[in-house]
């Protein structure tokens, strides 16, 4: 029977702007491989003024996920203190 369906999801994925990686960093996310952290990291060394330049013509995007367990283990971290 459908009801009886158990599903969930353990990842966020998100396609993150070079200029937003940062801010995706910071709240846990990671790379999805090795190219991608590649790819920045060569974006980033290419514009190294960006954080300070109002427009960005050259903004690409780089594959970065979540895992959501870490929050779990956050939560039963936070339960035992």
């Amino acid at each position: 029977m459908i009801t009886e369906n158990k599903t969930g999801c353990c990842f966020i994925t998100v396609d993150a702007y070079a200029t937003a990686v940062g801010f995706y960093m910071k709240n846990g996310f990671r790379f999805l491989g090795e190219k991608e952290r590649k790819g920045y990291e060569n974006w980033e060394n290419a514009h190294p003024d960006f954080r300070a330049r109002e427009f960005i013509d050259d903004n690409p995007t780089f594959a970065m996920y979540f895992n959501l367990l870490s929050l779990i283990d956050d939560l039963d971290l936070s339960a035992t203190e």
